[in-house]
């Protein structure tokens, strides 16, 4: 289908945008530098699981990261994704 023959208040608009991934890797680190938001990288994903309380993600050689949410964003390939 083409974007046209959607109904709504969005018909006629793109259904989404590239943007190259240096330019989204530079605003990703201003907000989280701006957040205050501690960055852990390069870091490998031992195991993950999730509950009803939220998610705890074992880096390895890191004490447990406890979270409400975990989003998996390191690519197709995701080591986290494979963890229940």
């Amino acid at each position: 289908f083409d974007a046209e023959e959607l109904d709504g208040p969005d018909a006629g608009e793109p259904l989404g945008w590239m943007v190259e991934n240096r330019h989204a890797r530079a605003a990703l680190a201003a907000a989280l530098a701006e957040a205050g938001a501690e960055v852990i990288a390069p870091a490998t994903v031992d195991g993950a699981e999730a509950g009803t309380g939220g998610a705890v993600v074992r880096l390895a050689g890191r004490e447990p990261l406890r979270a409400a949410a975990v989003v998996a964003a390191d690519g197709r390939d995701s080591r986290l994704r494979r963890f229940d």
